[in-house]
């Protein structure tokens, strides 16, 4: 009998563990297809032009670790789309696995697997998996820290507090945002069962404090920099809920997506909530960890706004918890299969339109995201046809810098041409400190005419952020003066970019 029931394990272990790896092999593979499809965009050539050089000015306002490792990793893979991006992959698989292994830790192996499930099929974890961007290194670290933190105070062993201690640096050097999860380990610490343990825990963030006194004056530099001008707008509440949309079925789905989505997962939520009300030391802790670092981040943003779904990113996995929770306890079987249906069937709509480049949703669900714009055709038509004594003028800094990284080190005259009171001053104080400016680019005012400049032709490059065919604000003030002072030869779009070719007047 008990060689029966010792086989009967051994097959669930591994029945358990061929899951697991199925949920891994489905993340990476989901990740790693046509990760190079698009050119690198604004953000990504940041991303880039940073590792280069580590020039830290430019890469404001973020701290250093992803950029240094970014670094290590293009010196001995290279600078391809692919491998830059699969860095991210790197993490976003990685991720996958240690959200099993935290669900194993808050709860068991079952919550852990139905957890890892919904991170490695979800949009917008997969979104940023194929970026060149440090948000999946940042959910990566928040994961191991928060892992240790639950270790150490379960078993408070030194090499458990030092591991915390070594995963929130690395956490916080990567993300600002990272600190909120330590703001949350304050409360939870404050808990009754968790008090004999402060002694430990103050010690412990004294290590973290003082580790980041290297660069105490740099966060403060960008503190004040987004304070006095940065692009994102104050959130309102209706911005919680689009967050946990998000969360759900990321920047891609349609309306009825969202809402199908919405009403699953809170269902979902609700039920996990309601269950672990026995467990109710856990339910706790969960709540801390996903709301505590949202509702600062949205009490913050009313006087610097920081409110940015892809840096909430960070605390979705205590979401995902709560409803695999509930997900889990759910008895009936029939019921249970077609809840895990609908989730997959849910994120595979969203991922279709993700992959067809399609953004249905209004700017609300996606601010400050994009479909990719492609780069490399723009550059390939202008060095087709540019002659000697032409020059190249920008009008959109969506364009401007991915633009100069993909034309090469070759020297010609770049411009980026403004009309003062059409240009966001975001961009152009970025742009006069130095921050954005590429080698001998100049920054030229339109109204005072551009006499001075010494050219035969201009290649006008115009666009704006999204891929809908219509140009900012700088850029049809741009467009507008080009056409009253000189003569536009040819023209053509390339999928919202706009090449125009102008000559003097006769």
């Amino acid at each position: 009998m008990a060689k029966k029931y010792n086989r009967n394990l051994v097959k669930k272990k591994l029945i358990f563990v061929i899951l697991l790896i199925l949920v891994l092999l489905v993340g990476a593979g989901i990740r790693i297809y046509r990760l190079d499809k698009h050119d690198l965009w604004f953000d990504e050539d940041t991303s880039l032009y940073v590792a280069r050089d580590l020039n830290f000015n430019y890469m404001r306002p973020n701290p250093p670790l992803y950029y240094l490792l970014l670094n290590f990793w293009r010196r001995f893979f290279g600078e391809s789309e692919f491998i830059l991006r699969f860095f991210s992959v790197v993490f976003g698989v990685s991720s996958v696995f240690m959200i099993y292994k935290l669900g194993r830790l808050f709860f068991d192996a079952r919550v852990g697997l139905i957890s890892a499930f919904i991170i490695s099929i979800s949009p917008i974890h997969i979104w940023y998996s194929q970026e060149a961007r440090g948000y999946t290194l940042s959910v990566f670290l928040i994961i191991i820290t928060t892992y240790f933190f639950i270790l150490a105070l379960k078993e408070n062993r030194n090499h458990l507090w030092a591991s915390f201690i070594v995963s929130a640096i690395l956490s916080i050097y990567t993300n600002y945002f990272s600190f909120l999860i330590l703001f949350a380990g304050a409360i939870i610490i404050s808990l009754k069962k968790y008090r004999w343990l402060i002694r430990k825990w103050l010690i412990s963030y004294l290590f973290i404090v003082i580790s980041f006194f290297p660069w105490w004056l740099s966060f403060w530099k960008d503190v004040v920099f987004i304070r006095e001008n940065f692009w994102i707008s104050k959130p309102s509440l209706e911005s919680i809920l689009i967050t946990f949309e998000n969360f759900t079925v990321g920047y891609n789905a349609t309306l009825q997506i969202y809402t199908v989505a919405t009403i699953l997962f809170t269902m979902l939520f609700i039920l996990g909530i309601l269950y672990l009300r026995r467990e109710k030391e856990k339910l706790i802790i969960l709540l801390i960890f996903l709301f505590v670092p949202i509702i600062i981040s949205f009490i913050f943003s009313r006087w610097i706004p920081i409110y940015l779904d892809r840096q909430l990113i960070l605390f979705s996995p205590f979401y995902y918890f709560i409803v695999s929770f509930g997900l889990k306890r759910i008895k009936i079987p029939l019921i249970q299969i077609t809840f895990f249906a609908s989730i997959l069937l849910l994120s595979t709509s969203s991922l279709y339109n993700y992959f067809l480049d399609f953004m249905p949703s209004s700017y609300e669900h996606h601010v400050g995201v994009h479909i990719k714009k492609p780069i490399k055709p723009v550059v390939k038509y202008i060095r087709e046809n540019f002659n000697k004594g032409d020059i190249i003028a920008h009008s959109s800094f969506a364009v401007y810098n991915p633009f100069v990284n993909y034309w090469g080190p070759e020297s010609i005259n770049q411009y980026y041409f403004v009309i003062l009171n059409a240009e966001d001053s975001y961009w152009r104080r970025l742009f006069e400190e130095g921050a954005l400016r590429r080698k001998e680019s100049k920054m030229i005012d339109l109204t005072k005419g551009i006499k001075d400049l010494k050219f035969k032709r201009i290649w006008l490059i115009t666009s704006s952020w999204a891929r809908d065919g219509n140009l900012d604000n700088n850029s049809s003030a741009v467009t507008e003066w080009m056409e009253k002072h000189y003569v536009k030869r040819e023209g053509k779009e390339f999928d919202g970019i706009f090449v125009s070719l102008y000559e003097q007047r006769d």
